[in-house]
């Protein structure tokens, strides 16, 4: 998966002081985790129907929004 990359991106504006995160690596995993939500597994199993592209964007902004309110991001 991405989470190597996303994990560098993470610790890079930590040093930047943008965000606090003591474990980018963890912290990816999380940011992911929101990413995907609950239906995954119900999607993985036939027993959720595909998102539409617009619900896939709706659904990562605001779990971005989220993720960055918890690890405390800066403007």
């Amino acid at each position: 998966m991405c989470f190597g990359r996303l994990a560098e991106v993470l610790a890079e504006a930590a040093a930047r002081g943008e965000v606090e995160v003591d474990d980018p690596s963890l912290a990816a995993q999380d940011l992911c985790g929101l990413w995907k939500g609950a239906a995954d597994l119900g999607m993985k199993l036939g027993l959720e129907p595909l998102p539409s592209p617009e619900a896939i964007r709706a659904r990562v902004e605001r779990a971005t929004r989220l993720f960055l309110k918890m690890i405390g991001s800066k403007p």
